[in-house]
């Protein structure tokens, strides 16, 4: 019985893996091709040409545009749409991520017009909290990691910039949405803090004051008066907003007593990442679809309801690929799967990360071992016995 069982659970790892390579766009596809030579602000001027060559002698080019239009014209825009779109610019291309972005901002940006009473008064408001002593300076003297810095308004994700170190333990994965779940665990770090006027409020107005301030203490408005590179995310939780403090500011003070040095623990959240500007009503549209994905997830539970946002760029990054996440506190559920069944499946989600090669192997040493024991489970002893006898 035990074996049948096994048996089940490789063609269940088996079929997903075949599953999830068959799916997987290659990097030599005609929409990466195309990707990299039009939007990738990355791509190297001379390999442009040569992209766009290959991705138009690429004969699965005009079966894939054929597709789509025959989707289009068989179900209608309404319905055929969609396949169109992943025909031509499917998941993983920068085109898909700019065309979900373009649909969230579509909802969100009447949402920040009706936050943002006067959007001059915003901007003046925010301008003079900004104190950025030297930072011409250090731009002459740091030519090309300021340029870099500056291209960063093209890129979803930024180059060049110190990030709050973070492992990732699992994703979980739901068919209704196309986004995964992720669960990270946060390093303990020493924070710059400011304290927000209002509590989990996410208009211009709210975030401006504490994004100036944060940047500020980075750009040399502090005791040193020493400028670093501004670190990402900016989290805001509750009534705080929050960015890891530079490696090499340690020891800094802030001038700004309104700003001031943290220490946050190791913290274990649950991410659902998505495109486009952060307006209350689309942080609750997120924290809505993160907390039904956990509802339905056995092996992880929510500890804490306050929501977490983290903004990955800097303003003028735009907007369309701007990445925002929205995060949970949360904790392993304990495992139920007997000890037969975490054997074949690893248990662990992060094998998801390993490569299907790795994991076909670990399920075949273990179902060798078992198909052993089940013949002879004498000669298994056995075996343990010599293999302890060589140990010693």
């Amino acid at each position: 019985m035990k074996f049948h069982i096994s048996v089940t659970l490789l063609f269940l790892v088996v079929t997903c893996l075949s599953t999830m390579s068959s799916t997987a766009l290659a990097p030599n596809s005609w929409q990466k091709r195309l990707d990299s030579a039009l939007l990738d602000v990355d791509t190297r001027p001379q390999s442009r040409f040569r992209l766009i060559q290959r991705a138009l002698q690429d004969p699965n080019l005009p079966i894939d545009v054929a597709a789509g239009i025959e989707a289009i014209r068989e179900d209608g825009f309404g319905k055929g749409h969609p396949t169109f779109i992943e025909n031509l610019w499917p998941k993983g291309t920068i085109a898909r991520s700019d065309i979900e972005g373009i649909q969230s901002l579509i909802k969100t940006i009447p949402e920040r017009m009706d936050e943002t009473e006067s959007l001059s008064n915003v901007v003046k408001s925010t301008s003079q909290r900004f104190q950025t002593k030297g930072v011409l300076k250090y731009a002459f003297e740091n030519p090309q990691t300021s340029l870099t810095l500056m291209e960063n308004i093209f890129r979803r994700n930024p180059k060049k910039v110190e990030t709050l170190g973070s492992t990732k333990l699992a994703t979980i994965e739901i068919d209704t949405n196309d986004t995964p779940v992720e669960v990270f665990e946060f390093d303990a770090s020493e924070m710059v803090t400011s304290e927000l006027a209002i509590s989990e409020d996410f208009t211009l107005i709210n975030m401006g004051d504490s994004l100036a301030k944060l940047s500020s203490y980075v750009l040399g408005y502090n005791s040193e008066e020493q400028i670093s590179g501004v670190t990402i995310p900016f989290v805001m939780h509750k009534s705080k907003m929050w960015i890891k403090r530079p490696n090499e500011m340690k020891g800094v003070e802030p001038i700004d007593i309104s700003v001031s040095m943290e220490h946050r623990e190791l913290e274990v959240l649950a991410m659902l990442e998505f495109s486009g500007i952060c307006t209350n009503a689309e942080v609750e549209r997120q924290k809505k679809s993160l907390v039904d994905i956990l509802s339905h997830d056995k092996n992880w539970s929510i500890t804490d309801e306050s929501i977490f946002v983290f903004q990955y760029n800097a303003p003028g990054t735009l907007p369309w690929r701007r990445k925002n996440k929205v995060g949970l506190l949360v904790e392993a559920i304990p495992s139920v799967m007997s000890s037969d069944e975490s054997t074949i499946l690893g248990v662990k989600e992060e094998t998801i990360d390993e490569s299907p090669t790795e994991v076909l192997k670990t399920v075949e040493d273990a179902m060798e071992k078992e198909i052993v024991a089940e013949i002879d489970p004498i000669g298994e002893d056995e075996s343990d016995k010599k293999h302890e006898t060589s140990e010693e």
